[in-house]
């Protein structure tokens, strides 16, 4: 497992390790990372007596997604959806994308290619969903983000993206930026605001699904 801020506590139960937070929420929330490390959300004041009986309850559906994670390990690398292996080598001056490989001179000329894509194709998805919805933002932030996949200050207009997105399909990119732009009118998650996410994307709780081979949460 990666190491973890210093702010997380953590204890051992049932042969794994949790990393855990008190937090001002109002229930309690577990989290697996792309690196298989086990995170809870617990709200103040709740008895650490309930944790592990919730724990005991979902110990099959955290084995289960313990082993599904493997979206970007090893050589395997995903771009919008599709795996592909990386191979590097000094003879490629630019990087070169091919049926199931992506060739790059070294892994600074990757990023710096990964970047630049991923900066392209976020705005102009940003930009066709701005006008399907008719919606105006006054910044997009795009950059990686720990435990989101975007945020909106429904304030101030502002839309923040993770760059990890780019590795998903695009039809879960769209769902994500049509999540956030949604909170531009609806800055909560009831009823309204899903109806308003379904006018636009009937089938959006199927996009939402392709997230979860990444990082799982309930």
């Amino acid at each position: 497992m990666a190491k973890q801020s210093s702010c997380l506590k953590s204890f051992e139960y049932l042969d794994k390790t949790y990393f855990y937070e008190v937090k001002n929420v109002k229930y309690l929330r577990l989290k697996i990372d792309k690196n298989k490390n086990l995170k809870l959300s617990i709200p103040r004041n709740l008895n650490f007596d309930f944790v592990y009986e919730f724990l005991s309850k979902n110990q099959k559906w955290i084995d289960k997604n313990l082993n599904k994670i493997n979206l970007c390990l090893d050589n395997d690398f995903y771009l919008l959806g599709k795996k592909y292996q990386i191979i590097f080598d000094e003879k490629y001056e630019n990087v070169k994308i091919f049926k199931n490989e992506i060739c790059a001179k070294d892994k600074k000329n990757l990023d710096n290619f990964l970047k630049k894509i991923t900066n392209n194709i976020l705005k102009s998805l940003v930009n066709k969903w701005l006008k399907i919805t008719r919606l105006k933002i006054n910044h997009l932030s795009i950059k990686k983000m720990n435990s989101r996949w975007g945020s909106c200050n429904s304030k101030k207009a502002y839309i923040n993206l993770n760059s990890k997105l780019i590795h998903f399909d695009k039809k879960a990119i769209e769902y994500v930026i049509l999540h956030e732009l949604a909170h531009l009118l609806y800055p909560h998650h009831q009823k309204s605001f899903y109806e308003y996410i379904c006018f636009y994307m009937s089938d959006y709780k199927q996009r939402s699904a392709l997230l979860k081979a990444y990082f799982y949460s309930f």
